[in-house]
């Protein structure tokens, strides 16, 4: 008897699952059906549309997050479930926001850009927050994992595209030869790039975990080859910065001289992808010509002209922003007022409107007002918090209980690739909006629902003991 009490507060403290069995067949095809959006999403087109390549795999990908949280909810049962899921890590972390841009963006004068862009809004929202408390930690990590495999996809039909040996499209107006015939199944160039920036963080996991990796180490060159094609600085960037997070991280003060190498075997193969990719080389140099000549739009690629048209909305609607989905719509009078002023816009721009701001922080203030800005800010500090939470608890439990956690081990492979995935798609946001991106979209959101798992800081510390022959 005197062991009850004991095996209770065990009970109490043991991992928690989905709020379903795995067995039930509402998880199941919800299971299937992420899994089936990881996959068509990539490749789905429509020639007939306007927009052949962006706009179906909007609504594909909308339509099957949608399903996906239909079949997780008819597997939850009972009340405590519900209860679960309204004490889930994202409510606290981003519901402020999402309350704050609805309320604001209700007040626009532009109802259909609004009502577009608030579906689209809670969707995804909607999809991290049920993701993240339906599935389990490992569920999520695994399709996570797979997300690399389609991006792989792509980035070898941009490949061939680039050395003119397949070429799936021809382009209205566009050259062969031109950085932005090289879309593969992303049609833009800007999107592929965006598209491959986790993939090849997360080849960079498979590696180090010890798993695939012969399979994990052709991915990744796949992905840094595809994004070198494409000529993109941000996702390059993106990329850059998370890799130097992530072994950061997994390097132990021991194998400085190791990580030392590694980073200079990769930073040698980025030389010679850029002895292999002409363009880029001549585009480099280019950049850094413009750079000593102070000139910083072209520099930006005309990135000036959206982000300045950003600072002069938050100036006009400081408090209520100009609505969710709203920006491109009042990037003309934005545009006309600063050209008042003496402002001067990027004369190679070939878009007359900027439908995004290219820096999402910017877009979301100028569309939810300060008010909206401020409770992302806060939703991301949280976020930062949780993880670091996390990786303070895996180290502990991977530590002998006489010894304590050693502040100066290496993180484990789950908690540096939480670490390098914020890192790299913050870079990313920065120059890019791929969180308006179907195509970047979901496997974002994927990997937000994994890092907000309710399950996630136990099972990490399980996931610890099995990287323990990879550290």
């Amino acid at each position: 008897m005197a062991l009850a009490p004991a095996i209770a507060r065990k009970a109490s403290r043991a991992p928690q699952g989905p709020l379903a069995s795995v067995t039930a067949p509402g998880h199941r095809l919800a299971s299937w059906t992420l899994w089936l959006l990881l996959i068509a999403v990539p490749f789905v087109l429509d020639s007939a549309q306007k927009d052949a390549f962006r706009l179906p795999k909007a609504l594909l990908g909308e339509t099957l997050a949608l399903l996906s949280l239909f079949f997780l909810a008819l597997a939850w049962q009972g009340q405590e479930a519900w209860r679960r899921l309204l004490r889930a890590p994202f409510v606290a972390m981003f519901g402020p926001f999402l309350v704050i841009a609805t309320l604001v963006s209700l007040a626009s004068p532009h109802l259909a850009h609004v009502h577009r862009g608030l579906v689209g809004l809670w969707i995804g929202a909607l999809a991290v927050w049920g993701w993240s408390v339906g599935f389990s930690r490992r569920e999520l990590g695994e399709a996570l994992t797979f997300s690399v495999v389609p991006a792989s996809i792509l980035a070898a039909v941009a490949i061939l595209q680039f050395h003119g040996l397949y070429q799936p499209y021809n382009f209205v107006g566009i050259a062969e030869s031109s950085r932005f015939a090289i879309g593969s199944l992303a049609g833009n160039v800007g999107d592929l790039a965006a598209a491959l920036v986790l993939p090849a963080l997360l080849a960079q996991a498979e590696i180090a975990r010890g798993r695939r990796t012969m399979l994990s180490g052709l991915a990744l060159a796949l992905c840094l080859y595809g994004l070198m094609v494409t000529q993109t600085f941000s996702a390059i960037a993106g990329v850059a910065a998370g890799t130097l997070v992530f072994w950061a991280l997994r390097l132990s003060r021991r194998r400085a001289v190791i990580g030392a190498l590694a980073i200079a075997a990769l930073a040698g193969g980025v030389v010679v992808m850029l002895s292999l990719v002409g363009p880029l080389r001549e585009r480099s140099l280019g950049k850094i010509d413009q750079i000593a000549r102070g000139d910083w739009n072209s520099v930006l690629t005309g990135r000036l002209d959206g982000w300045r048209a950003a600072l002069w909305m938050v100036e006009e609607h400081p408090l209520t922003g100009v609505g969710v989905g709203a920006y491109r719509t009042e990037f003309i009078p934005a545009k006309t007022a600063l050209l008042r002023e003496g402002v001067v816009f990027f004369a190679d721009q070939m878009n007359v409107v900027f439908a995004n701001a290219h820096n999402d922080l910017l877009e979301v203030a100028a569309e939810t007002g300060l008010p909206g800005l401020a409770a992302l800010l806060l939703g991301l500090a949280l976020l930062a918090r949780r993880i670091a939470r996390r990786q303070r608890r895996e180290r502990a439990g991977r530590e002998a209980p006489l010894e304590g956690a050693d502040a100066s081990r290496p993180a484990t492979v789950s908690s540096a690739l939480a670490w390098a995935g914020v890192a790299g798609i913050g870079v990313l946001s920065l120059a890019n909006f791929p969180f308006r991106i179907a195509i970047a979209l979901w496997p974002i959101c994927l990997f937000l629902a994994w890092i907000l798992s309710s399950d996630g800081a136990d099972e990490g510390v399980a996931e610890s003991a099995d990287e323990a022959g990879a550290t």
